[in-house]
């Protein structure tokens, strides 16, 4: 057997003597391969980032957010709103409404005409001759409202209890969404509200396109557990404050602050410190929004009217000002709007009170009520959907969707439960932040289940979870939760990191058996020019192993040659993609998982064992592809080849 440093050689030489045929082996097998060493350096180094942002904010938590089924059902609203038992109910009490109502006016001594109060039942639009409930009557909501709480198998914080405990479940966890009961609570822009929102444009901070999104209409109560990631570390709220604590968004602050986040062409250490400079800033701010029920609104916007009507009548010497003029309060105060003039008479003012006694009679407001809020920003929350949308478009960069990789689901407007219990002035904010609707009813809360491990929380989402289908209904109708990971998307991670590397080996054995091909056709190629040359060895001594060794070496050099030229081309595409979006990747991942203090950036080259795969895989093609032309070249008579030649 010859030495392996001759053998060596003469593979060597004989690369060097098909120069052309060589070079188009190495650099089309390197094209094809460099793919696969591209996409296995980027995926394993977003997956090795993940994971270290991911270990450093959830520490190993597993949170898993449960939704009632029920909700989800598309078909119940119709079916109840034409419900003739519920039909039946709406009728009895709104003729009884009314009946009260005439003997009540009759009592007190005031006009009353039943057509002011809507009725619960209108003609069906959908089929001819039928009846069918009004959503927008009082009386017809009340009847849903109750019927749904009644009849309706709502999923409850117990029944996730049961079927989380087998998979090994550890804690559990509700959130609630707030509301006012009566009225609206409006922001106080710069910590002023805007009356005079019918000659003046509405500001572009009201919507949610413009600067400060209209996220109040989102209030949560959370277990503080469940937004504990995004607490700032160096928040200042004290419970004496009286100042209503919250998590808001990175947008929200940043607009507050007036401190928007570094444009892409800033300098990367700019951009890396925002979201710590963001949260620093952030530290004890507050603002502010006006609570007014129906008859403060009402009041407000009479005030108003009438402001204008007086100034466009002020020449007009026929012109008679009202009896009762409310005047606009201060913008700052979120006051009562105050009576500017009373020149109704005596029977006129007694007639308003006995007005006023009668709708009390029904639960109707009569009182103006409003009151200030403060509240105190503890904690910033990526930005969600809504919240990146601009002018009617959304960002869909690379920091956008690794945000919502890395961060399946926040809170817009976050009130951490445990702080808000601590405020001793809680009792006032009862029917401005209210977790019931004004029928009394609950409001639907949202379940989390916590488990100790990725695997335990992925089994239970995957045997308990219904999914919405073409029923309309989430199917399968046994299941009573939608569920969906929360907080940090590591389950979903988990499950990406089998999929990529299934799809990787798919992808590899592709190009393994396209560049195989065309290694054996060069490699054949070559043992064919090679017969005479063959044939000499054979003649002066050569065995057929000796050959096999010259030709083996020959192919794994020339596999050398593409592995280097594929991974260097790999590597290079790696290189881009990382130089152009580790930066954005970075912040996005820092404001997604709450990360402000830690050095680790992300990343999308990463080193693994897996990357001896493709050389591998690389090494497999060339032998492969050598096999059969080399076999049939060892097995030809050395005389046959020398006459041939």
């Amino acid at each position: 057997m010859i030495a392996i440093s001759d053998a060596t050689l003469l593979a060597f030489t004989k690369l060097k003597t098909r120069k052309v045929r060589t070079f188009f082996t190495i650099v089309v097998a390197g094209l094809l391969f460099s793919g696969v060493f591209a996409v296995l350096l980027i995926s394993q180094g977003f997956f090795q980032s993940a994971d270290a942002f991911s270990k450093q904010a959830m520490v190993g938590r597993y949170i898993v957010s449960a939704q009632d089924a029920s909700i989800f059902t598309t078909s119940s609203g119709f079916d109840e709103a034409t419900n003739p038992e519920l039909i039946e109910k709406a009728k009895v009490a709104y003729e009884k409404l009314i009946s009260d109502k005439k003997r009540e006016s009759k009592r007190l001594g005031i006009a009353y005409d039943p057509s002011t109060d809507r009725s619960p039942i209108i003609d069906s639009p959908y089929e001819s001759g039928k009846k069918m409930l009004d959503s927008g009557s009082m009386i017809a909501q009340q009847v849903l409202s109750e019927y749904s709480a009644n009849n309706k198998a709502k999923a409850t914080i117990n029944m996730l209890t049961a079927a989380a405990k087998p998979y090994g479940a550890k804690a559990f966890y509700e959130t609630h969404s707030l509301a006012p009961k009566y009225g609206a609570i409006v922001e106080m822009k710069q910590g002023k509200e805007v009356f005079d929102v019918a000659t003046k444009p509405i500001p572009a901070e009201s919507s949610p396109m413009g600067n400060i999104p209209s996220d109040t209409d989102e209030m949560t109560l959370a277990a503080k557990s469940l937004v504990q990631l995004h607490l700032m570390k160096d928040q200042v709220w004290q419970p004496t404050s009286g100042h209503i604590p919250v998590v808001v968004t990175e947008k929200r602050a940043a607009t507050l602050l007036k401190y928007p986040a570094p444009k892409a062409d800033a300098p990367a250490l700019e951009r890396l410190n925002y979201a710590k400079e963001l949260r620093k800033r952030a530290a004890g701010l507050t603002f502010v929004m006006c609570y007014r029920n129906s008859v403060s609104q009402s009041q407000i916007t009479q005030a108003v009217s009438t402001a204008k009507e007086i100034a466009a009548n002020k020449t007009n010497k026929n012109y008679t000002k009202p009896s009762l003029v409310y005047g606009v309060p201060g913008d700052t105060s979120c006051a009562q709007a105050a009576v500017v003039s009373d020149t109704r008479s005596a029977d006129e003012k007694s007639y308003t009170a006995k007005e006023n006694e009668f709708r009390r009679l029904f639960n109707e407001q009569v009182d103006p009520v409003q009151q200030k809020i403060t509240f105190e920003v503890v904690g910033i929350a990526p930005n969600s959907f809504m919240d990146t949308m601009t002018d009617g478009t959304f960002s869909i960069g690379v920091g956008e969707m690794l945000s919502s990789m890395l961060a399946s689901q926040t809170f817009r407007f976050s009130i951490p439960e445990e702080m808000y219990n601590q405020l001793p002035n809680k009792e006032q904010y009862a029917d401005i932040l209210s977790q019931q609707q004004q029928f009394g009813l609950q409001i639907n809360a949202q379940m989390y289940a916590e488990f100790a491990d990725a695997e335990s929380a992925r089994q239970f989402m995957k045997k308990e979870s219904c999914t919405f289908g073409m029923s309309g209904k989430c199917e399968p109708v046994e299941k009573k939760f939608m569920l969906s990971s929360f907080g940090s998307n590591s389950i979903a991670i988990e499950e990406a990191k089998k999929v990529v590397d299934n799809v990787i080996v798919v992808f590899t054995l592709i190009v393994m058996a396209i560049a195989g091909l065309i290694a054996g056709l060069t490699i054949g190629r070559t043992i064919a020019d090679g017969r005479r040359e063959t044939a000499v060895f054979r003649a002066i001594g050569f065995k057929r192993l000796d050959i096999s060794q010259v030709y083996v070496t020959y192919t794994l050099l020339l596999c050398v040659g593409i592995i280097l030229v594929s991974f260097g081309i790999g590597y290079g595409v790696a290189l881009i993609i990382d130089n152009l979006n580790w930066v954005n990747a970075t912040v996005a991942a820092q404001m997604s998982l709450g990360i402000t203090d830690s050095q680790t950036q992300f990343h999308f080259i990463g080193m693994s064992v897996k990357l001896l795969w493709v050389v591998a895989a690389i090494a497999a093609a060339g032998l492969l592809g050598m096999a059969l032309p080399l076999l049939r070249n060892v097995r030809r008579s050395p005389i046959r080849d020398m006459r041939d030649e």
